[in-house]
């Protein structure tokens, strides 16, 4: 075999070592693009205080070619209670979202009793003939309005995610919990003590009524 050949055959193994490596590489990247869609709450963490409502989104982080979300959360409903979003609707709902995943079909949209509490179902689809396109990047799919009960923690936890491409294929994501610090309800405003301190004085008379007026019009009885 000639220099020439061999050398051919040298430049012909690197090239397509480097087009094997970049094929690896692309696919590898790809693969880990995937595994990098999360689906969590948006805040993970937050503090509450009994009584007083609160939100909190159905976020996906980093996916591409959402076209479908179906998403189970689930809460101690002992510790949060969820507020109606649609009061003309039977059941408890929560709000859609159309800043991300426009939600022109909504699949499902209720609160079901669980195992070890509740959990949020909610589950919604992009129609042709509105959204043709997936949608890229991160985003929130459905927010929630809750009512903290007692003073406790509450971690919330997805028990079910499913997201789909146009096609139909599933997305590979992972879940995060969020955790709720839920604080005491909140003590009397100082105002508010000295009304009802004041209420509380028993009416002393008429006359001492009139002693008290008559020395704000500085006057003598």
């Amino acid at each position: 075999m000639s220099v020439w050949k061999q050398a051919w055959k040298v430049i012909v193994w690197i090239v397509g070592g480097l087009a094997l490596v970049s094929m690896c590489l692309t696919l590898t990247a790809t693969v880990r693009a995937q595994s990098d869609t999360i689906v969590r709450c948006d805040p993970a963490a937050k503090d509450a205080t009994v009584g007083e409502t609160f939100t909190l989104d159905i976020y996906v982080e980093n996916v591409a070619d959402l076209y479908a979300a179906d998403v189970r959360l689930r809460f101690d409903s002992g510790l949060l209670e969820v507020v109606d979003a649609s009061a003309n609707e039977d059941g408890v709902q929560v709000m859609p979202l159309d800043v991300f995943l426009a939600p022109d079909y909504i699949v499902q949209n209720f609160i079901a009793p669980d195992a070890q509490g509740s959990a949020i179902a909610y589950a919604a689809t992009q129609l042709r003939t509105d959204h043709p396109d997936a949608v890229n990047g991160s985003g929130p799919l459905v927010r929630i309005t809750f009512r903290p009960l007692e003073e406790d923690i509450a971690v919330l936890t997805f028990t079910y995610q499913k997201l789909a491409r146009p096609d139909g294929t599933q997305i590979p994501a992972s879940t995060q919990s969020c955790v709720v610090n839920i604080g005491p309800a909140a003590p009397p405003t100082a105002v508010g003590l000295s009304r009802l301190t004041a209420r509380a004085v028993p009416f002393a008379g008429w006359g001492e009524w009139l002693r008290a007026l008559w020395a704000a019009v500085s006057l003598r009885p």
